[in-house]
């Protein structure tokens, strides 16, 4: 992953658990955590879509999978 790609993903989780304890977003404990567990399987996808493909986010939880899929698939389109 790029660096700009790290430095977004690092506001995400600084974002998600900012506000994990008004609205409780995700059950992760920290970002190491989060990064392990929900990351991590979240990118385990991007070498296997290939660009242009069209990828419909129908509700994830706290952001998982599809705004990491968003920062680190650089050339897929979300509807």
């Amino acid at each position: 992953m790029k660096a700009a790609a790290l430095e977004r993903m690092e506001s995400f989780l600084d974002a998600l658990f900012k506000w994990n304890h008004m609205a409780s977003l995700t059950a992760f404990a920290n970002k190491k955590e989060a990064w392990r567990l929900g990351v991590e399987p979240s990118l385990a996808a991007v070498p296997e879509l290939p660009a242009g493909t069209r990828v419909l986010d129908i509700g994830s939880g706290g952001g998982f999978p599809a705004l990491c899929l968003a920062i680190a698939g650089e050339k897929l389109s979300f509807i």
